[in-house]
């Protein structure tokens, strides 16, 4: 299995200074993490932080959970440039709230390669990749970008 280096771009900690990728030891901790993966099979360095296209550009982007002093949450875009990153874009939840306290505390990413997607509300297709956001055992979403925006499909409940 691969393990990716979890490394924020530095053009992201001069961005977001106060924030860095939530811990390990924050994320799916203790009985929570044996209670939802009894067989021990997610690696934290691949849910926690993930790459694919997930603007309408041509660069690599880095979608991660990452969280500051005062334990607030976020899911951030990082999107990537010609050189370097741009400007880190927050994704809001489904009632729009920036925080998500405690959200990572059972979530995970994964990408969603563009094309055809089964959703709740039926099969769509986007043209970007996706950001899978799901709560182990419980519900999932899936975050693709439109219409100049990043949106919110429902994919299981």
């Amino acid at each position: 299995m691969f393990i990716q280096t979890l490394q924020l771009p530095e053009d992201f900690k001069s961005a977001m200074p106060d924030w860095e990728l939530v811990p390990e030891g924050q994320w799916l901790s203790g009985d929570f993490k044996k209670a939802i993966d009894p067989e021990n099979k997610l690696v934290y360095a691949n849910e926690i932080l993930i790459r694919g296209k997930f603007n309408d550009d041509e660069y690599e982007d880095i979608a991660c959970f990452v969280i500051n002093k005062a334990k607030e949450t976020r899911l951030v875009v990082i999107p990537g440039k010609e050189s370097g990153f741009g400007t880190p874009m927050t994704i809001p939840d489904l009632n729009g709230d920036l925080k998500n306290e405690g959200a990572v505390l059972g979530m995970g990413l994964s990408k969603v390669s563009a094309g055809k997607v089964k959703t709740l509300a039926g099969e769509i297709t986007i043209d970007t990749d996706g950001i899978g956001y799901g709560l182990y055992g419980k519900s999932g979403e899936m975050y693709y970008f439109k219409d100049g925006k990043f949106v919110v499909a429902e994919t299981s409940d």
